[in-house]
């Protein structure tokens, strides 16, 4: 017995929740035995004794034997409530299990299982007497492995393997189908791993890997679902530091974010799995604000995104030649593009700009002859022409020329005189963009005095002349395979021609008629 005691001191000063539970099985078991050992419960064949351990009058202890003087129970009042709470039981004068109510409420709390002497196993009840723990003990009354009922469903859902008194790994099955979803490793008691197998389909979907003093160190991912661990973060003094991506299994990360004090600083990304990052995306205050590419990877960047404080896009630079200077801005606004401007042959100056409507084009200046000058318009918004182009070829500020189209087009084009406010000439094509008629003001009076006409095929058939301004036409030009054939004129203004010129297939003229009276007829002829 003092062997016992003195087992009993050295674990109470062992600070954990094992064996503080060892302990309290253990002090029950020894005051049993003082209990039998006392010549106040001599041993009788088959007899059951009484005593009252406190002298209070009230009994504390009832010892059971059989027939061969050997003990079979032992209840026994710990705490002098009135209420027997410690429960041993014997087979053969040996100890087999012990039952214990530690909260003075009804129903047994805690229960030990022993063999040949030995503590085997430990239970623990919850208030309606399921088991909620067990504990596996080894020789020494030590723990080696316990399972526990934490959601109170009646089925183990986590399991503590001991080794060396310390925690070696953790099994954690959450929905209790028997099948690990979570594994915990430790080393010198300090979990150094976690594995998360969410679906228990035996591929892990998480691995979480820690410092010694139990911070995250890193954790893996299935990002995807293919049963591949396709992600790695790593932490930095409990702050997440790099996220890293191999997203085709390589053994390269093809996606790296970089985290600043756990805000994220930077993603760099190879978007063509190529092996570089060519694409940078900075960020400030955990919010893009510049995404940049390198597509040729010379060092210099192509492409930046700039985005404004709600992570709209803001502008675009491009450098389309590819030469290291951009030469295309564009802004945006509510992630729509509203205007541009581009330095089209690489000379550093803007030769063009473009505004937009709802993201479709309103209007755009060029400069053609890249001499510094826009000279050219395009309007988007002229209805019904679905473009009008303006061409101030001169220099003067007025519009030279105006070109209306329809779906791309060519229909309508006017030649606008010196001041910009007449048209001299008037040309009109048909739906295929063919010249079907040009109107001529040669004079600048405002009154059309040359119309030329065309085939559908733009082949010029005819024109027609108004050549002393009285806004009558006087002379009419015929062609055949447009070569001039015949030209016929009025000579004196009564609307009919009374002069007519044939010309061969080069254009010579081979015969002159004339009206002399003006009757319709022909008087002279001359052939040449």
């Amino acid at each position: 017995m003092l062997t016992a005691y003195s087992l009993l001191i050295k674990a109470l000063s062992m600070n954990n929740g094992f064996t503080r539970c060892m302990c309290q099985c253990l002090a029950v078991f020894i005051a049993g035995l003082m209990a039998i050992s006392s010549p106040a419960v001599a041993s009788n064949s088959g007899a059951i004794r009484k005593r009252d351990a406190n002298s209070d009058g009230i009994v504390d202890q009832i010892a059971e034997f059989d027939r061969q003087g050997r003990l079979v129970s032992l209840t026994a009042d710990d705490n002098h409530d009135g209420v027997m709470d410690t429960f041993q039981y014997y087979v053969h004068g040996e100890i087999v299990r012990l039952e214990k109510d530690m909260d003075a409420k009804p129903g047994i709390d805690l229960r030990t299982y022993f063999k040949d002497g030995r503590k085997i196993r430990q239970e623990r009840l919850d208030d309606q007497g399921n088991i909620h723990q067990e504990m596996d003990l080894d020789e020494s009354g030590k723990p080696f492995k316990i399972r526990e009922d934490t959601n109170a469903d009646q089925k183990v859902d986590t399991v503590y393997h001991i080794e060396k008194e310390q925690i070696s790994r953790i099994t954690r099955d959450p929905d209790g189908d028997g099948i690990t979803n979570v594994l915990e490793l430790y080393e010198n008691g300090t979990l150094v791993e976690r594995r998360n197998d969410a679906n228990g389909d035996g591929v892990l979907e998480e691995r979480f890997f820690f410092h010694t003093d139990g911070s995250l160190a890193r954790r893996q991912l299935d990002t995807d679902g293919d049963g591949n661990l396709d992600m790695l973060e790593i932490y930095r003094n409990g702050l997440i530091h790099l996220q890293q991506w191999d997203q085709d299994q390589n053994k390269q990360y093809e996606k790296i974010a970089v985290f600043e004090k756990g805000d994220i600083i930077r993603i760099e990304e190879d978007s063509d799995m190529d092996g570089t990052r060519e694409t940078v995306v900075r960020y400030r205050n955990g919010r893009p604000f510049v995404q940049a590419v390198d597509a040729n990877q010379d060092g210099k960047e192509e492409l930046r995104i700039f985005y404004d404080a709600d992570g709209q896009t803001e502008r675009i630079e491009k450098d389309i030649s590819m030469n290291g200077r951009m030469d295309m801005f564009q802004r945006y606004q509510d992630n729509r593009l509203v205007f541009l401007e581009k330095d089209t042959n690489d000379n550093g100056e803007i030769d063009t700009k473009i505004w937009y409507d709802k993201g479709r084009e309103k209007n755009i200046l060029r400069d053609l002859d890249h001499d510094g000058r826009f000279e050219t318009t395009h309007w988007y918004d002229r209805q019904p022409w679905t473009r009008v182009t303006e061409m101030d070829a001169d220099g003067s500020g007025n519009v030279d020329a105006r070109s209306y189209f329809m779906n791309g087009i060519l229909r309508r084009r006017e030649t606008l005189g010196k001041n910009g406010d007449l048209v001299e000439m008037l040309e009109n094509f048909n739906e295929k963009g063919l010249l079907m008629s040009s109107l001529q003001d040669s004079d600048a009076d405002g009154q059309w005095d040359m119309t030329w006409y065309f085939d559908n095929r733009g082949r010029v058939q005819r024109g027609e002349r108004d050549s002393d301004a009285d806004h009558r036409v006087d002379t009419w030009y015929y062609y055949e395979n447009e070569r001039l054939s015949e030209v016929s004129e009025d000579t004196n203004d009564d609307g009919r021609p009374d002069v007519w010129e044939v010309y061969d297939a080069s254009e010579r003229m081979t015969q002159r008629k004339k009206d002399l009276d003006f009757d319709g007829v022909a008087d002279i002829e001359e052939r040449f």
